[in-house]
């Protein structure tokens, strides 16, 4: 109510007993703050040793799934919901939203004793062909509406196993969702989401500001080494001129321009159950009020600015 009556000191107040609050569940208390950084240092040490592993290499088996699989990430409150329910309203595409698939497989094929992305360079040709027979098997076990010719896979902060995705499947197209840094950093902190190793550190700014900083640096660095078929969908542009932005989605997936799916009713109607915190926005018509909105609160967004401005840069925004 504070947020949408433009009270930006009485919503920061509120966020901040909210989190308080929060913080002590025993969920919470039982989560290690320190798993995720350290998850996050390990694959930024071995981006900077050259990546080792995720470029295909002769002798690599083909996936023969019986679908086109795609993915779909971006760093947590950026679009990836409202694209995916768009998209999954096309006639070619079906959507398995935030499903373990694409991890299970991977268990599967590395198994109890390797883990990503230290497994990486050892990858054999029988590891593949496992990781491809069970994620096939995973996502016809969640189909929601029987075979599609395109399989889109979301789940947003995946991104980190984009080098993984790569040498498993190195023609899928990755489907990545961009939004203002900023606006992101606020939308995460005003989340209430399910604790886990990375999402316990979205309960202030300071702490999202890094989390945002250290993923997004390790982006960057997997764009600056793989080949990817990469295709980047920009919030701010997909609520302005959803039919264009729609059209180039679908053109970098290999299908047609989608017809009829900007109605809410029509695109959520044959639709499971939305699985984020994004379920009630998605469901509206849709709408500008969440773009920009950090301005009202660039008082409490100043200090990490600094922290910020090298991905606005990147990433073409403007601090105005």
């Amino acid at each position: 109510m504070h947020d949408r009556n433009a009270e930006p000191g009485a919503t920061m107040e509120a966020l901040e007993r909210a989190h308080a609050l929060a913080a002590r569940s025993p969920r919470r208390r039982g989560i290690d703050p320190t798993a995720f950084p350290r998850r996050l240092a390990q694959i930024e040490r071995w981006l900077g040793e050259g990546a080792l592993g995720a470029f295909a290499q002769p002798g690599d088996p083909r996936a023969e799934l019986g679908f086109a699989p795609a993915f779909l990430v971006g760093f947590p409150r950026s679009g990836t919901t409202l694209l995916d329910t768009l998209l999954d309203a096309h006639p070619e595409v079906a959507s398995i939203e935030e499903r373990p698939g694409f991890e299970q497989a991977v268990d599967a094929m590395l198994g109890p004793d390797r883990s990503y992305p230290g497994a990486m360079p050892g990858l054999s040709a029988v590891d593949l062909a496992r990781g491809h027979g069970h994620y096939a098997q995973a996502v016809r076990a969640c189909l929601p509406r029987g075979t599609r010719a395109i399989v889109l896979d979301k789940l947003p902060l995946r991104l980190l196993q984009v080098p993984l995705i790569h040498r498993l499947f190195p023609d899928a197209p990755i489907l990545f969702a961009l939004r203002h840094p900023c606006d992101v950093v606020l939308s995460n902190l005003m989340q209430q989401f399910r604790p886990n190793e990375a999402f316990i550190h979205f309960d202030s700014i300071e702490s999202a500001a890094r989390t945002y900083d250290a993923v997004m640096r390790i982006w960057r660095s997997i764009v600056e080494r793989l080949p990817l078929r990469l295709h980047y969908v920009r919030y701010e542009d997909l609520i302005v001129q959803p039919e264009r932005e729609l059209a180039a989605a679908a053109e970098a997936l290999g299908i047609a321009a989608p017809n009829a799916v900007l109605d809410p009713e029509q695109r959520l109607a044959e639709r499971g159950r939305v699985r984020t915190n994004s379920y009630q926005q998605v469901a509206e018509p849709i709408y500008r009020r969440a773009a920009g909105r950090w301005q009202q609160y660039r008082r409490w967004m100043e200090p990490v600015l600094p922290l910020l401005r090298p991905h606005l840069e990147w990433l073409g925004y403007s601090e105005e």
